[in-house]
Formats: C-alpha cells, sequence, structure tokens
C-alpha cells in the first residue's frame, strides 16, 4: 500500500512539473529571435524612429496578451492539470521573440546610421545571485 501511495505522488508531482513546463513564459524572458538589420539600413532616422514606436508598441499589445495567457495557465494547471494556453492557443511567445529580434535589428541599424533613438531594452533579466531560482 505505501508502494502504491508513493508511486501516486510520484505521479502527480510528474503530472504537476510537466504542465507547469508548458505554461506561457513572462514576455520579460522570452529571448529575441535573431533578425538581420540589413532590411532596416534603406530607412533614415526618422523612419527608423517611426518603425521603433510601432514596434514597441505591438510589443507591449502582446506582452499584455501573454501575461494574459501565463495567468491563464496558473487557473488551467489548479483546476485541470494542463496549461490553459496549450488549449486554447493564446502563447503568443514565438511573436514577441521575433518583434525583440525585430527591434533589436532596428537598433543596431540606428547605431550604424548614428540616430539618436532611445534603445528599448528587449533582452530577457539577468538572475541575481542573490535571488536563487527566478520563476519564469
Amino acid at each position: 500500500m505505501a508502494l502504491t501511495t508513493a508511486s501516486r505522488n510520484l505521479s502527480l508531482v510528474c503530472i504537476t512539473l510537466s504542465a507547469l513546463a508548458g505554461c506561457a513564459t513572462s514576455p520579460e524572458y522570452i529571448t529575441p529571435l535573431a533578425v538581420s538589420e540589413a532590411g532596416y539600413m534603406a530607412f533614415d532616422c526618422d523612419q527608423l524612429a517611426q518603425q521603433q514606436a510601432s514596434l514597441g508598441k505591438q510589443l507591449t499589445e502582446f506582452s499584455e496578451l501573454q501575461r494574459s495567457a501565463r495567468s491563464g495557465d496558473t487557473f488551467g494547471v489548479i483546476l485541470i492539470g494542463l496549461p490553459m494556453s496549450t488549449i486554447t492557443g493564446s502563447n503568443v511567445s514565438d511573436k514577441i521573440a521575433k518583434l525583440k529580434g525585430e527591434i533589436q535589428a532596428l537598433q543596431k541599424a540606428a547605431d550604424a546610421k548614428n540616430c539618436n533613438l532611445t534603445p528599448i531594452d528587449v533582452l530577457p533579466p539577468k538572475p541575481s545571485p542573490s535571488s536563487g531560482t527566478d520563476f519564469q
């Protein structure tokens, strides 16, 4: 009987960890995709500034969607043992990674052209040594 209870507990732990591993990542922790700045080299500084503003707005909007997906995942794991974004398709991490990559590429082009744009920070935060494990 003790073996059965231990096996059951181990199964529950494995299921919970699997479900949590599938949860939507916090937008701050999504790594940018590699995007070439070549597509932005034909832009002048004003065009780069306008495009940066547009990309920044899109990143903000998709980040809010991702936070909602993450909240839904927590709710889904608690209720049914599955992240809701897996079921609903609301995880937009791929779009966020692409937007972050576009912003980095644009900023590289702006630097190469000596444009004076305020950079948008798109890199995931580095865990501090004193904080231990950061949950994403």
